[in-house]
């Protein structure tokens, strides 16, 4: 008689589920929906964002990092300029 041994799935975390179970386009149906004034392309740049922003606060829950961090890095305005621009290069 064979032994059929089952090892545990890895488990994911809740982060990726969100990611992978949210809808981008229902999102922006509601968004429409609460905003009949706004274009579907805005609707589904704000859905965009919110996923992101989502996200990124539950990666970093799960990573145990403190949100204001994001402050941290991103208060030179000056140097968030060139890195839109895509000029930013790293000092070291």
């Amino acid at each position: 008689m064979n032994n059929v041994l089952k090892f545990p799935r890895k488990i994911r975390k809740y982060s990726e589920k969100f990611l992978s179970d949210v809808s981008p386009l229902a999102i922006a149906k509601y968004v429409q929906e609460k905003e009949v004034n706004i274009s579907w392309r805005a609707a589904c740049a704000i859905a965009g964002a919110e996923i992101a922003s989502v996200y990124r606060d539950l990666v970093l829950e799960e990573e145990g990092i403190d949100k204001d961090i994001i402050e941290d890095i991103f208060n030179n305005k000056e140097q968030d300029a060139n890195i839109i621009d895509g000029e930013y290069e790293e000092k070291g």
